[in-house]
């Protein structure tokens, strides 16, 4: 009887432990090559019908003289074939201001910047989608060029720079935020360092991590290799990486959480109304134009200027009084 038990004891001790660790050791022996893995995301992103997600971003750059700069972003993605898109995102930077939102469709593009308050409407061509990815911190890029949605499906198939990594290697599989994902690193265009994580059951993108060491040297590479007819691109290109941020290294990371696919969004999601009190601009002029700085000072301490205002004031008004006293004093002084 004693045998008995401890051989069911064995047999039921075997078996928790390959419900528990034999997905893994599956996973681990895999003979997927990344090319595949990466292969097999993108024909399943091609399938889908309607995506969404809740994602988290950061970006750190880091200048020569050890000074760095963090930001965050929160945002929203909602997509639905065979146009539609539906972009929301609110910057730590800016976050009384509210969620900045674009919207996408064949028939052009509407963009809202929260923090200059102003909206307008462009094309769907290359250009926009330059001015696009400036002001939204490029986060409109990733899922979208996977899914050829907006401007994408007007271009060849695989746009998306993951379709362009080179140098692939896979990493050790790692469970990111509950989920197993196979990490595959590659490079592109020989300055970016990338570290994409997907999900080992669904194939689905939980994180995209990017690094370029030196930006003024990429920059100048890629203006080099751009032809004359490009002109375009150079141009969003310079903005989405002004001259005072070119000597800098960069790492960005994307975590798309929240995942729904093949679920219904209703069409009133992409319509685009922008919100009360926002001022239509010309899309040069998006970014803040002539009032942008004081648009992106946020209220509170708009509030409060009159404060340091009134201090200038009177503090003009006493160096006047000085300056009046001492030369009626000398005017008064009788001449020898």
């Amino acid at each position: 009887m004693g045998r008995v038990v401890k051989k069911n004891s064995t047999i039921g001790l075997l078996f928790v432990m390959f419900c528990c660790y034999g997905p893994l050791s599956i996973y681990a022996q895999s003979s997927q090559t990344p090319e595949q893995i990466l292969e097999q995301t993108f024909s399943d992103y091609a399938k889908f019908t309607t995506y969404q997600d809740q994602g988290w971003a950061e970006k750190v750059s880091k200048g020569n003289n050890g000074d760095s700069h963090v930001s965050t972003t929160t945002f929203s993605t909602f997509i639905k074939r065979l146009d539609k898109l539906r972009r929301e995102w609110r910057e730590s930077s800016f976050t009384e201001q509210g969620s900045s939102v674009m919207t996408s469709s064949l028939q052009g593009i509407d963009i809202f910047l929260a923090w200059t308050n102003h909206y307008t409407r462009m094309d769907n061509s290359a250009g926009s989608w330059g001015r696009v990815f400036g002001v939204s911190g490029d986060m409109t890029y990733t899922i979208p060029s996977i899914m050829e949605i907006g401007y994408y499906a007007q271009v060849a198939p695989r746009s998306s720079f993951l379709a362009h990594l080179r140098e692939l290697r896979p990493l050790e599989l790692q469970e990111f935020e509950g989920v197993l994902c196979y990490v595959i690193a590659g490079k592109l265009l020989a300055d970016y360092d990338y570290r994409v994580w997907i999900g080992a059951n669904d194939h689905l993108i939980r994180q995209i991590e990017r690094h370029v060491q030196s930006l003024n040297k990429t920059i100048d590479r890629i203006n080099e290799e751009m032809g004359a007819e490009q002109k375009q691109d150079k141009d969003w290109f310079s903005k989405l990486f002004p001259s005072d941020l070119s000597y800098r290294s960069l790492t960005r990371r994307e975590i798309y959480r929240e995942i729904k696919i093949n679920q219904q969004i209703n069409d009133e999601v992409f319509q685009f109304t922008p919100p009360p009190g926002a001022k239509f601009v010309e899309e040069d002029n998006l970014s803040g134009g002539k009032d942008g700085f004081w648009a992106a000072i946020p209220d509170r301490i708009k509030r409060r200027l009159w404060i340091p205002l009134l201090f200038l004031i009177l503090s003009f008004g006493a160096v006047c009084l000085v300056i009046w006293a001492i030369l009626r004093k000398n005017v008064a002084k009788p001449k020898n």
